[in-house]
């Protein structure tokens, strides 16, 4: 690992706290991310990467953002769907085409 300023460090902290399913590590300016437990096959067809470098730590953060969000919706390492979220008993999704939030 490259030699870190205090704020680089702080930062690397963060980091590892917030996203404790992937190995953090700087090398040669570079913020790289590994996952602890590799993908499975329907993870990696969602899109979910196994290791991935970004020039600086918010880059990092917003990939690893990406990643998660990625997880959430896709396939589990169990091979089924639904990501993190269970469905409600009795609820039903909202109509096709409804967005949230248009101020509409």
């Amino acid at each position: 690992m490259d030699q870190l300023s205090p704020w680089e460090r702080a930062h690397l902290a963060a980091i590892e706290s917030t996203y404790p399913g992937w190995r953090i590590v700087v090398q040669n300016g570079w913020w790289w991310a590994s996952k602890h437990v590799p993908p499975s096959p329907e993870q990696k067809a969602a899109g979910v990467l196994s290791e991935f470098a970004r020039p600086g730590p918010y880059e990092l953060v917003a990939a690893l953002t990406v990643q998660l969000g990625i997880l959430a919706r896709g396939a589990r390492p169990d091979g089924r769907r639904g990501g993190l979220c269970r469905r409600i008993p009795g609820h039903r999704p909202p109509p096709k085409g409804y967005s949230a939030g248009t101020g509409a």
